[in-house]
């Protein structure tokens, strides 16, 4: 009695485990659809924060999912995506300053806190931005095919990581 209750037991996981697995190709239409949503790509965010945040939190739901075969692709892609969101997120909130938070026109009367609060803004995004190419990397190096089906690259990485370069410069 005791077997067969155990046999039950297994199958009834296998099932239970095996239904809330997706294919890779099925995340890929998940990160396709929240972007979408979004009415973003894989290399761009929107320009509003609050839609940014709700992205990120999109994303990381889908962290939750059981992915099968390429788990570690897509584990990539979303720590790619959340962590290029993260860089975006900062770079807006120092765009909200508008011109009182740079000092590429000199300083002339513009309050320091702004200025110092736009400058750590632009670092942030750049940290992410630099963090994010890494995990690109990653991904392109371990998985070019599968990062090739998100429309990504090293050029994407070669890109993210000049424009990531181009903001930090901008917070020094």
């Amino acid at each position: 009695m005791k077997k067969i209750i155990f046999v039950l037991a297994a199958v009834l996981a296998l099932f239970l485990f095996g239904c809330n697995s997706i294919s890779f190709d099925e995340g890929i239409a998940k990160i396709t659809d929240i972007n979408a949503k979004h009415r973003a790509t894989m290399e761009s965010y929107p320009a509003d924060r609050q839609e940014i945040s709700s992205m990120i939190s999109d994303f990381k739901n889908l962290q939750n999912l059981r992915v099968s075969g390429n788990s570690e692709a897509f584990g990539l892609a979303l720590k790619y995506r959340i962590l290029s969101l993260e860089s975006g997120d900062s770079f807006v909130g120092a765009s909200e300053f508008g011109t009182v938070g740079v000092t590429s026109d000199g300083f002339s009367c513009k309050p320091k806190p702004l200025i110092l609060e736009a400058a750590q803004l632009r670092e942030q995004s750049a940290q992410k931005g630099f963090e994010a190419v890494d995990v690109l990397k990653q991904l392109v190096e371990k998985y070019p095919n599968e990062a090739q089906k998100l429309g990504l690259s090293a050029k994407t990485a070669l890109l993210q990581n000049a424009t990531s370069y181009q903001v930090g410069e901008q917070g020094k």
